[in-house]
Formats: C-alpha cells, sequence, structure tokens
C-alpha cells in the first residue's frame, strides 16, 4: 500500500527498509515482540512514532543506526570495522582490565575477531 507523501521522513524510511528485506509488517512486529501488529504499521502510515527502545530495536533488526532512523544522517548500513580498524585497534592496546597485552594475546584476538567478521 503506497501512502501520500506527507508520511514523516522516519515512516518512509520504515517503510522502505522493511520492502528491501522483502518483510511483511506482521513479521516485523513479531521480530520487535509487538503484540499488534497495528503498533508498527501505524509507524509507517505516520499517524504514531516509537519510542526510543522501539527505535533501538529497529535499528537493530535492519542493521542501520537510530540516527539513520531518526535523522536519515549517517550510514544506512552499520559499518563493519575493517581489517586495518581491527588491527589499529589492537597494535594501539597496551593493556586489558589492568593486565598488559603481549603480541601473543594480539595476534589470539586478531585471530578471533578476522574470524568473527570473516576477514
Amino acid at each position: 500500500m503506497k501512502l501520500s507523501d506527507d508520511r514523516s521522513s522516519l515512516a518512509k524510511r520504515l517503510e522502505s527498509l522493511r520492502e528491501q528485506n522483502g518483510w511483511t509488517k506482521t513479521l516485523v512486529a513479531d521480530k520487535l515482540g509487538l503484540k499488534n501488529m497495528a503498533t508498527y504499521a501505524n509507524w509507517e502510515y505516520g499517524t504514531r512514532e516509537p519510542d526510543l527502545q522501539s527505535l533501538k530495536d529497529l535499528a537493530s533488526i535492519y542493521n542501520v543506526s537510530v540516527d539513520y532512523l531518526a535523522y536519515g544522517t549517517s550510514s544506512s548500513v552499520k559499518d563493519k570495522p575493517t581489517d586495518t580498524d581491527l588491527d589499529k585497534m589492537l597494535d594501539s592496546a597496551m593493556s586489558f582490565d589492568g593486565e598488559p597485552i603481549t603480541d601473543h594475546d594480539r595476534e589470539i584476538i586478531r585471530a578471533y575477531l578476522k574470524g568473527k567478521y570473516g576477514k
């Protein structure tokens, strides 16, 4: 159902993200743990707006930032760390929880993170 252009930007972004994922309003409502699909539908229709926790939950299921949902700013998709980001972070880390980090520790952490992020 296409709606008029007088909806909020948030409502339009919610509809667009849902459609990009090929999801129904009912599926999104279920993912959010909403008791009633109409709650989510009203957010898309622009007749109601989600509270902050619901915005956080929406951002999580759509893999976007809250800033993107609310304001259309920043990247629509959360950026994954790159090898360079992880390497820089590990190289600059000197300690964890008060204990020094050794080169061996860094390599173990690096291997874990690369496995997690598929790098």
